[in-house]
């Protein structure tokens, strides 16, 4: 026998919020950084110091009937009068096939600081984000509540709400020494408040990049990078290499966590690229979750005499 009623619905919703909590408190993350680098830090709003598009899309174990999916956007511009840069990025979270739906619409400011005739750049950060925090009450199914030993079923009289929205701050840092990138970003500074049932923080995430584009020749580079996350109780560590031969291919690889093995290939134009990659898990969460993909796109707006360079993140 099954009840749905409002008062179930209500007691149901106790329960459930601290599992959506919970799960909400780890932010989506993309493998493929070069491909969502605003995503990653904010400091990197201009850095190719053209127009720049990204589009990015990720399907997180997709054999669960109820998974993720993450959709991620972004415009992001070199000014040169201020010698800044400015980003605008979208990203629309799906958990649980509409169940809950997280819409994310960011603002970025980042400021080029020029040292040793330009081959130093330090460039600081701030990024303003609206969340807004979405469930879909009508799709959620469960059987009675009854006390086992009152026999009567649990209620609370209190509405629980299908919305929440918050401001969010962050902040950038990144250092650029000729090919070397070194950068650090905290995302919820202010730890806004997102329970849908009682206050709830959102936590700090602590984000650091390092990588070094090691340009071959004209029609070769190789990129190793170290990514480290940390979000309250959860963190990733990433190891990876990325190669783009004979000026348009790209094919890479890479180690996360102990628990998955990343690829990636594509290929790019002197205008845009497109690649997918994909992460295998070999843990035994294999069994059940398999493993997850990523589909993405970048266009590129540069001065004409820069366009068929091989420069470092313009191109990946």
């Amino acid at each position: 026998m099954k009840i749905y009623n409002r008062h179930s619905l209500n007691f149901f919703f106790i329960l459930f919020n601290v599992f959506v909590i919970q799960c909400y408190s780890q932010d989506p993350i993309f493998s493929n950084s070069n491909q969502s680098i605003v995503a990653l830090n904010p400091s990197f709003a201009g850095i190719n110091c053209g127009i720049r598009y990204q589009s990015i899309y990720r399907n997180q174990w997709y054999n669960l009937s109820g998974g993720y999916s993450t959709v991620f956007n972004s415009f992001d511009a070199y000014i040169k009068p201020i010698k800044a840069g400015l980003s605008f990025g979208y990203m629309r979270d799906n958990q649980g096939n509409g169940i809950i739906i997280s819409n994310d619409f960011g603002l970025s400011y980042a400021q080029h600081i020029h040292f040793l005739k330009g081959d130093l750049k330090i460039i600081p950060s701030i990024q303003i984000t609206y969340k807004q925090i979405n469930i879909d009450k009508s799709k959620l199914y469960f059987g009675s509540m009854i006390d086992p030993n009152r026999g009567f079923t649990w209620y609370n009289n209190q509405e629980i709400p299908s919305q929440r929205s918050a401001i969010i701050l962050s902040s950038g840092l990144l250092i650029n020494y000729k090919h070397l990138y070194l950068g650090a970003s905290i995302f919820h500074l202010n730890q806004p408040d997102i329970g849908f049932w009682g206050k709830s923080k959102l936590l700090n995430r602590l984000s650091l990049y390092s990588s070094y584009n090691l340009i071959i020749n004209g029609k070769h580079i190789l990129q190793p990078t170290v990514r480290f996350e940390n979000q309250g109780n959860f963190s990733l560590l990433q190891l990876s290499l990325n190669n783009l031969f004979y000026k348009h291919f790209l094919i890479g690889a890479g180690f996360q966590n102990g628990n998955a093995i990343l690829i990636n290939f594509g290929y790019r134009h002197n205008y845009f690229s497109i690649s997918a990659g994909y992460d295998f898990v070999y843990s035994q969460l294999k069994y059940n979750t398999a493993g997850s993909y990523e589909i993405m796109a970048t266009y590129n707006l540069r001065n004409k005499d820069k366009r068929k360079l091989i420069t470092d993140f313009e191109k990946w």
